[in-house]
């Protein structure tokens, strides 16, 4: 069986899967449960969307309609900490 908690101790963030078809969780550590924002990139650095005040340790979005490409996933926490990671999708 997977195991996403021992592979979040080694790494703050993962996506899975990834590559992807645009349908994947990005999955990390939050264990204050402090609200946070996802930042959604293109490979040339614009924001493409951002969601906010989110609460929880992961985020599913469904993006079946994106181009394929690589992007940047940050999230954003309360305290101001952030973490990023890249995506493809294919």
């Amino acid at each position: 069986m997977f195991n996403v908690g021992s592979i979040l101790k080694e790494s703050e963030i993962l996506v899975f899967p990834n590559p992807s078809n645009g349908v994947f969780t990005v999955e990390f550590k939050n264990p204050k449960k402090e609200k946070f924002d996802v930042l959604f990139y293109a490979s040339n650095g614009s924001l493409l969307f951002h969601e906010k005040n989110l609460i929880g340790n992961s985020y599913s979005p469904y993006l079946s309609n994106i181009e394929s490409g690589i992007y940047t996933i940050k999230i954003q926490f309360e305290n101001s900490n952030s973490e990023s990671i890249k995506v493809l999708i294919r």
